[in-house]
């Protein structure tokens, strides 16, 4: 009998070639789509989730008003908070302070000299807290001494090729030199985005060690570690006491901490000084019912599609049931038709996907490749969009075709439900007013950005240029005239306007 079914609807399907195209496809583009939003807003979620102690983990923002009006919010703080943190509450397990090189600076290697970004100063429990790998070094020592400096693995091939990087000696600006001890492996999907971490000490020996009592240079990420149990509730009631006692007179009144949850930073945090641009969770979460709207469009057209075919189908119907089948086995068959037909669009769906890649990289900014094919989670998810789509959009036109009466439907009789055709009316605008609202809001969005780009900004980009400094002063007190003889340099070439 199953062979029955499958001849049957293999004969179905090749008989009516451009029907079942035409099917095939608009599953496919649809369940493809979905796929490759859906790609998007896991990697959205999935930031800092690689941590072993995410759950335990807080960063302290800081907050400054003046007459009790907030002037800012920002994700650093004082060098003094972590320590003091600790010190003062026993429910903190750890504490972390990590100090961005705003700028970057210029790192040397024999001859080679790069500009980088992204450079920290981290202390010394960096490796304790936070569970980036560390594939060369000791994750106990690497940040323990002074000019001691872990490079990223894709940075350090920039330097050293194939070569072991452990022992070598790099410049940092024109100071002196800092040893390589160990090699860090940054994942996209963090907060923080390194090439260089230098170690905490470092920092102390080239400014002393006063900055550390420092309350009012707020250039310090601070994270901490809860034990396990502790409630961040509770210990964020604590803080204004916290600030009475270690802060200045009337920093009470001008400041407030507060304990931001590491794996919401990403999507819910948009502070002033945040180590890299976040994301948006409420953009994240439309994304993905964006996703399933498109889906279901995909398969409410399925069933249109279906039921269209009523009457073609009607005496066929009609004949199998006057020979003897019954209404459940007709039911398989028009359901087992919808499993082959959600079949082939998935497997049309994982060529559109492969091949859209690259493409939706360049529009939203990430890095997928085609390794997602094979994830255990994109399997997964295919399978139960499969199953939750076969059965959605074939168990209705199963139901409507296997219904028809084979005397009417053999006399030429045969006419729909009032029921059914009021639902089918439904499906069709339901269908029209999710597509007209997709398709309106990509206009909308398109002209927004068409808008951005070709806005008179008053300048011309094309032919601006702005010049990032090295971070390099070898002599603080001149610095003006050495921006001035610069300047004045850069005036002399025959390609500068002004």
């Amino acid at each position: 009998m199953l062979r029955n079914y499958l001849l049957t609807t293999f004969r179905n399907i090749i008989r009516r070639k451009g029907f079942s195209a035409l099917n095939i496809l608009g599953l496919s583009i649809g369940l493809a789509s979905s796929l490759l939003i859906l790609q998007y807003v896991k990697d959205e979620l999935s930031y800092d989730d690689f941590h072993e102690n995410a759950e335990h983990i807080y960063r302290v923002q800081y907050d400054a008003y003046r007459d009790k009006e907030l002037v800012f919010q920002c994700a650093t703080a004082f060098p003094k908070v972590g320590p003091a943190l600790k010190a003062e509450f026993p429910e903190i397990q750890n504490t972390c302070r990590l100090y961005l090189r705003y700028g970057g600076g210029v790192i040397r290697y024999n001859d080679i000299s790069i500009k980088e970004d992204n450079i920290f100063t981290v202390d010394k429990s960096f490796f304790e807290m936070f569970s980036y790998p560390l594939i060369a070094g000791d994750r106990n020592t690497a940040l323990e001494d002074a000019n001691t400096a872990v490079i990223e693995e894709q940075t350090a091939k920039k330097y050293f090729g194939d070569e072991d990087p452990i022992g070598k000696r790099i410049r940092f600006g024109n100071r002196e030199e800092y040893e390589i001890t160990g090699v860090l492996r940054s994942p996209e999907n963090s907060h923080l985005k390194f090439t260089f971490l230098f170690s905490y000490p470092t920092l102390t020996t080239l400014i002393g060690r006063d900055f550390e009592e420092a309350w009012g240079w707020y250039d310090f990420y601070n994270y901490i570690h809860l034990k396990p149990g502790a409630d961040p509730a509770a210990l964020e009631a604590k803080l204004p006491a916290f600030i009475q006692k270690y802060g200045r007179e009337g920093d009470a009144d001008r400041m407030k901490f507060s304990l931001q949850h590491l794996p919401d930073i990403h999507l819910y945090s948009n502070l002033i000084q945040e180590a890299r641009v976040n994301g948006d969770g409420r953009s994240v979460y439309f994304l993905m019912i964006i996703a399933l709207f498109i889906l279901g469009i995909a398969w409410v057209n399925y069933i249109n599609l279906a039921t269209a075919r009523a009457v073609e189908r009607a005496k066929e119907v009609g004949v199998r049931k006057a020979i003897g089948a019954g209404r459940t086995q007709l039911m398989a068959q028009f359901v087992g038709e919808a499993f082959i037909l959600n079949l082939a669009a998935v497997a049309v769906a994982f060529v559109l996907l492969s091949l859209a890649i690259p493409f939706f990289n360049s529009l939203s900014g990430k890095t997928l490749t085609n390794s997602i094919l094979f994830e255990p989670s994109l399997w997964y998810a295919v399978a139960g969009l499969f199953v939750v789509g076969s059965v959605l959009s074939g168990v209705y036109p199963a139901f409507v075709l296997s219904s028809y009466k084979p005397v009417k439907v053999l006399k030429g009789s045969m006419s729909g439900s009032r029921e059914g055709l009021l639902l089918r009316k439904v499906l069709v605008v339901v269908q029209f007013v999710f597509s007209v609202g997709l398709i309106a809001g990509t206009m909308i969005v398109y002209q927004q950005l068409r808008y951005m780009q070709n806005r008179d900004l008053g300048v011309d980009i094309g032919q601006t240029l702005v010049i990032n400094s090295p971070g390099v002063v070898a002599d603080r007190n001149n610095y003006p005239s050495q921006y001035n003889a610069f300047k004045n340099e850069i005036q002399r070439h025959p390609s500068v306007k002004k």
